[in-house]
């Protein structure tokens, strides 16, 4: 059985750069205020409430659903190598 090599990485390569930060909070902002609207249009709307708690757990299946997926075939290329 042949032995593995395992690649070095430098601390370099695993650090993000200056911008990340940047980018982080104009995304955290864009989340903070998309729920911000979904709440409001909730309060305010007749049955907004109603029709809130199952549309938002469709989307956060959804898009677990997609972060697994991802995750499953990362873990798949990785045991495979």
């Amino acid at each position: 059985m042949s032995a593995r090599r395992i690649p070095e990485i430098p601390r370099d390569g695993l650090t993000l750069g200056p911008g990340a930060a940047t980018w982080f909070r104009a995304f955290l902002a864009l989340g903070v205020a998309g729920l911000a609207g979904a709440f409001a249009l909730a309060a305010w709307t007749e049955d907004g409430w109603r029709r809130f708690h199952p549309s938002y757990l469709a989307s956060f299946v959804f898009f677990l659903s997609l972060a697994l997926g991802a995750l499953f075939f990362v873990a798949l290329l990785l045991r495979r190598r």
